[in-house]
């Protein structure tokens, strides 16, 4: 069967969301959470690292709701191809490392657990295996019915979220199967609805849920202590109500957006290389590093060219990188065939 054609759109979209995720890395998992000290010390520079983070906060999301958006189609070999891509992004990075540092840079027992140790490949998966029984459910419910679920679902796990560690404020599976079902909901009901709405509504909506939260978040600085760490967790956290609903925003203006590129989508295809590498736990704290470095040395204009072009080149060899193990899983695929 002839495989199905990526939509341009939606692939940049994947685009977007997976430089989001470096960019946020380059953020609060730099330069830590704000605080009312940090804010009221250096306040244009907060303002920025602020707004810089909530603007890309809503990465992950997106990247669920894309799925849902296009749904799921289960295949064993698509699990066992994910587990390939994880296994070969951690064997290069400790092979890389190794080569580099002249020795092996952890002990066994850190070794196997980096294999498994990514929450949002863990999270995802169990999504994937969960797969059949949501769009069977999404298939034998009206939209009233899954509208009423979804409902249901977003009161009991936004608060949920931050008192259970298990929800873990989003970083987790149950989540997902939230924002998946979402992702179903609005391209099979709420898109045509709104089909009438012009697009830059959509793109309004999610400038003014970065404006206002931004700014809520840096005003609190100047605030006591406890009131902007009242209001970090909730700012930071997948399943803060703001964050999906300008996610859905996003979503909404990209399926809008009509046209074929094969640049887009070959880098679209090989993008999740980029989460797997810069954040394999032995090399994340030389990215975490490299940032910092350039805020010590260059000014404001200098640190955001220098860090944009360094995600931008990460993004790049990434996107090289699962070439290479795409050659390696189809040598893998040929071998087993025979």
């Amino acid at each position: 069967m002839k495989p199905a054609t990526r939509q341009s759109n939606m692939e940049l979209l994947r685009i977007i969301a997976m430089l989001m995720v470096l960019t946020l890395h380059a953020t609060y998992e730099t330069f830590r959470y704000p605080r009312a000290a940090y804010v009221s010390e250096e306040p244009l520079s907060w303002l920025g690292i602020i707004t810089t983070g909530t603007a890309c906060i809503g990465c992950v999301d997106i990247f669920v709701l894309i799925t849902g958006w296009f749904g799921i189609r289960f295949k064993v070999r698509n699990i066992l191809r994910l587990v390939f891509q994880v296994a070969f992004a951690v064997t290069i990075a400790l092979l890389a490392l190794t080569l580099w540092q002249g020795e092996v840079p952890a002990g066994l027992l850190s070794i196997l657990k980096m294999y498994y140790g990514y929450w949002f490949v863990n999270s995802y998966l169990i999504l994937y295996l969960l797969s059949p029984v949501l769009n069977a459910f999404v298939e034998h419910c009206d939209e009233m019915d899954l509208r009423k679920f979804l409902l249901t679902f977003y009161a009991f796990v936004v608060p949920a979220s931050f008192i259970f560690s298990d929800l873990n404020r989003g970083f987790a599976a149950v989540p997902f199967i939230g924002l998946y079902l979402l992702g179903r909901y609005v391209r099979l009901y709420m898109a045509p609805r709104l089909s009438a709405c012009p697009r830059s509504y959509f793109l309004y909506f999610w400038t003014g849920c970065i404006v206002l939260s931004a700014l809520t978040l840096w005003t609190a600085g100047f605030a006591p202590q406890i009131v902007i760490g009242a209001l970090v967790p909730m700012a930071t956290a997948y399943t803060n109500p703001i964050t999906i609903a300008s996610g859905v925003a996003l979503l909404l203006y990209f399926s809008r957006i009509h046209f074929t590129s094969r640049i887009v989508n070959w880098l679209a295809a090989g993008s999740f290389m980029a989460y797997l590498t810069h954040q394999q736990v032995l090399v994340r704290p030389y990215y975490f590093e490299i940032i910092r470095r350039f805020d010590n040395q260059f000014a404001t204009s200098l640190f955001i060219l220098a860090t944009f072009g360094t995600i931008c080149l990460i993004f790049i060899l990434s996107v090289c990188l699962d070439n290479i193990r795409l050659l390696a899983w189809k040598s893998i695929e040929r071998l087993f065939r025979h």
